[in-house]
C-alpha cells in the first residue's frame, strides 16, 4: 500500500469535530462569495460567512479560557505581592500607620483569595454536535 492509499484510508475513517465541520461550511460560503462575486474583499466574504454558518464558538471558549488563566494568575499574583508586602511591613517598628497598612493588605489579599474561590474553574465545556 502506498503512502497516498494510506492517507486516503485515514482521510476516510476521520470523524470531523464540530469545530472542524464548522471551518469547513465557512470556508465554503466564503470560497462561493468570492467566486460569484470576485470584487467582494476577503474581510466581507468573512463577515458575510459568520453571519451564515454563525461565530466559531469553541474557538471563542478556547480564548476565553486562556482569558480567564491569565486573570487567574494575575489575581494569584496580586494576592502573593499582598501577603509579602503585610509581612515587610511586620518587620518595622510598630505605629499607627503601620498597623493600617498592614490590615488593608491582609484585606487586599483576602479580598482576592475570596474572589478567586467564588470564580473557581468549571468543568471544561464539551463540544456540542453543531446541527
Amino acid at each position: 500500500m502506498s503512502d497516498l492509499d494510506a492517507m486516503l484510508k485515514r482521510a476516510a475513517q476521520h470523524k470531523m469535530t464540530p469545530a472542524e465541520q464548522h471551518a469547513q461550511r465557512r470556508s465554503w460560503v466564503i470560497g462561493q462569495m468570492m467566486c460569484s462575486r470576485p470584487d467582494m474583499t476577503r474581510e466581507e466574504a468573512e463577515r458575510l460567512a459568520d453571519g451564515a454558518v454563525g461565530p466559531n464558538l469553541a474557538a471563542r471558549v478556547a480564548e476565553l479560557e486562556v482569558e480567564n488563566t491569565r486573570l487567574r494568575e494575575a489575581l494569584e499574583a496580586a494576592a502573593h505581592w499582598h501577603d509579602s508586602k503585610r509581612k515587610s511591613l511586620g518587620k518595622q517598628p510598630p505605629n499607627a500607620d503601620r498597623d493600617w497598612r498592614r490590615t488593608q493588605h491582609s484585606f487586599q489579599a483576602e479580598e482576592i483569595r475570596a474572589s478567586l474561590e467564588v470564580a473557581r474553574p468549571t468543568a471544561p465545556a464539551t463540544e456540542q454536535e453543531e446541527g
